[in-house]
């Protein structure tokens, strides 16, 4: 989820975002030729994500409302393999759409070297835009393209935002500027003794 405090400029509030149609996904999934024969593997690392074991199952009632079988098969350790749907955490790096959907499906990233996605050459060229071009409107439109082929091609998609929880003692200053964008700050300089 993305906060206007954190994304500042970036924030795109009229970006419509992932839409929720069950009769557009049953005619997608026949267009494809899945036959609702093969059952889709959805790989989970038992118990390690925040409510992962029940998003996991979520995952496939939601794929069989469309017509789709899968199971989930618990594994000890990740994979890249192809013919897995993958649980896998990620956090923004920093305030903009390069900080999340470049870093983690842009080149380099591992989808891309794992050979699980290509980008596209309108994702590419958006990247390369937020990169290169201090513009803002012409960041605001790439930012809104780089989202709109993601979305498209759906080589990932955000399930749910873990919540973070801590604590912290008198004596301690703790700085957690980096907080609204999901990485918590445990670098040397965060935290600080006070007294």
């Amino acid at each position: 989820m993305l906060r206007k405090s954190s994304y500042g400029d970036l924030y795109l509030e009229d970006y419509p975002g992932i839409e929720y149609d069950l009769e557009k996904a049953r005619q997608l999934v026949q267009e494809s030729g899945y036959d609702g024969n093969e059952v889709i593997k959805i790989q989970f690392k038992q118990g390690y994500y925040t409510n992962g074991d029940q998003a996991a199952q979520a995952i496939c009632s939601m794929l069989g409302e469309i017509g789709v079988k899968a199971q989930v098969e618990y594994e000890d350790s990740f994979s890249w393999e192809f013919d897995y749907i993958h649980a896998w955490s990620s956090a923004s790096r920093f305030d903009n759409p390069l900080g999340a959907l470049w870093l983690l499906f842009g080149p380099g990233s591992n989808p891309v070297t794992q050979g699980c996605w290509t980008p596209t050459e309108e994702f590419l060229a958006a990247g390369d835009t937020l990169i290169h071009r201090s513009d803002l409107q012409q960041q605001q439109q790439a930012a809104w393209k780089l989202m709109e082929v993601f979305d498209t091609y759906c080589p990932g998609t955000y399930l749910y935002q873990a919540e973070d929880l801590y604590g912290i003692r008198d004596g301690l200053q703790w700085d957690l500027t980096y907080c609204e964008n999901q990485i918590m700050p445990f670098r040397a300089g965060d935290i600080r003794a006070t007294s």
